[in-house]
């Protein structure tokens, strides 16, 4: 009976490496794709949140929460691709990061929507 085959050896370059430097490069980018188009969603949200309030029919007070949860809520949901893009090569720990990216992602769009839920009501009608 012959012994299972040896595997080569690693090349020196690549024997202290934990990750594929290919998965490191693609998690990056996803980490920093996703974090600019928040930033962008975050611009343009506050822009059309100071104008929600034209007819007048919301006090200030509303409008302010409005803006200040809201922008919490990009926050959070624009935080959540940093677990998210670690779990494309931290394998060891990807279904952690990856359920830490959900509950952040779902946090987030939770308070986006509770401020503008919490904002029309407040509306006189």
């Amino acid at each position: 009976m012959n012994p299972p085959p040896v595997p080569p050896p690693r090349p020196p370059a690549l024997q202290g490496r934990r990750f594929d430097t290919t998965l490191v490069v693609v998690g990056s980018l996803f980490i920093l794709g996703w974090v600019g188009v928040h930033v962008l969603w975050g611009a343009l949200s506050g822009m059309a949140n100071l104008m929600a309030n034209d007819s007048g029919r919301a006090s200030s007070n509303a409008q302010m929460a409005l803006i200040l949860t809201f922008l919490a809520g990009v926050i959070v949901a624009g935080a959540a691709g940093i677990p998210a893009g670690l779990a494309i090569f931290w394998r060891g720990k990807r279904l952690m990061l990856l359920g830490l990216f959900v509950v952040l992602f779902l946090a987030g769009a939770a308070c986006e929507w509770m401020a503008w839920s919490h904002f029309f009501a407040s509306m006189e009608h």
